[in-house]
């Protein structure tokens, strides 16, 4: 605790694999990297009041939260918080000004022969219907506080939370964003 990290010769981890290691008076919490273990810090941590409520998520708070990792993948069962805490994290970084929009997409799931062109209005329209998973996250995180709230409709007002179909997206460059792909095991 005292030094933060320890190093460890255990070969068959993965970098980055978040382990609890039971020591004598609490169990720790660690990230395994470069032959080390690492304490995870857990205390004091949300984002646009959202908290971790499980170790799972506190492992997922960690990850998103490390400047060294680019790429955050997710698995977990139904409500267990894959897309909450990245929409919470996301509208934390577009608060605090350290991205400049936030890209929400997801598989369309076609029925029958009807495609999402199909579909009448606006591309944003048409989305909507996908996105429910967003909508939902977003209804909690702004029920949290009048100020979430009140973020959430500028964010969408301004257009700096996104909804784009992943066919629109693929081949851009865009800097100074995140990007969440909900349900990737569709894609």
């Amino acid at each position: 605790y005292k030094e933060k990290t320890i190093k460890t010769d255990l070969k068959d981890l993965r970098e980055n694999q978040n382990l609890v290691l039971n020591a004598v008076n609490q169990p720790a919490l660690v990230q395994y990297r470069d032959g080390h273990f690492k304490i995870i810090q857990t205390d004091k941590i949300d984002f646009a009041d959202v908290r971790p409520i499980n170790l799972e998520q506190k492992f997922l708070y960690d990850a998103l939260l490390d400047p060294d990792i680019f790429l955050v993948t997710v698995e977990g069962l139904a409500g267990s918080g894959k897309t909450l805490v990245p929409v919470a994290y996301a509208l934390q970084q577009l608060k605090d000004k350290k991205c400049k929009k936030i890209f929400y997409t997801r598989k369309t799931i076609e029925t029958g022969d009807h495609s999402m062109g199909f579909l009448p209005g606006t591309m944003e329209e048409k989305m909507s219907e996908y996105m429910h998973g967003l909508e939902d996250s977003l209804d909690f995180i702004g029920s949290l506080s009048p100020a979430n709230e009140s973020f959430i409709k500028n964010a969408k007002i301004n257009k700096d939370l996104k909804i784009e179909a992943i066919n629109y997206i693929r081949g851009r460059t865009i800097p100074n964003a995140i990007f969440i792909v909900d349900e990737a095991q569709n894609i």
